[in-house]
């Protein structure tokens, strides 16, 4: 299941014999899979990476009262593209999507924005960037964000 080509990879195991349909064994999701070996009874053993946020909401929070405009960026043709990939953030959160699909979106928003403004990766930008975003997730019960990886490419 593709996020979007700045996302992390959905990763799982499938085995298929020659023209046979394939028989999933690992369902994929987007915990890295570390390693896996057949074990001697014939079963998979699987470690895959620990999983440090969660898709599931919490307690939610009163919604900000609007999206910030400021970002910090040298113009304010950059600070208006970064408000407008944060407005379909707001809209989404607000309309009950879940925060991975929202930070892929979010991704996807801020690959053009990345290509035409350098300053996006000022740390400053960033910051600021990682606040508006954790008080809309917040806002929906959801954990905030733990590095510009998870809405930038």
């Amino acid at each position: 299941m593709s996020q979007g080509a700045c996302s992390y990879p959905h990763v799982g195991v499938a085995v298929a014999a020659p023209g046979a349909k394939p028989r999933v064994l690992v369902e994929p999701t987007s915990r890295a899979l570390v390693a896996y070996a057949w074990s001697t009874d014939g079963r998979l053993a699987v470690d895959r990476e620990a999983d440090f946020t969660s898709d599931k909401r919490g307690k939610r929070h009163p919604w900000p009262k609007r999206v910030a405009s400021d970002y910090h960026m040298v113009s304010r043709a950059g600070d208006a593209a970064i408000r407008r990939a944060m407005l379909r953030v707001a809209r989404s959160l607000k309309g009950g999507a879940e925060r991975e699909p929202v930070l892929a979106r979010m991704r996807r928003d801020m690959a053009p924005v990345q290509d035409r403004y350098d300053e996006v990766e000022d740390t400053i930008v960033r910051d600021t960037i990682s606040v508006e975003l954790d008080s809309w997730l917040r806002a929906a019960g959801f954990e905030g964000v733990e590095s510009a990886d998870e809405f930038m490419c």
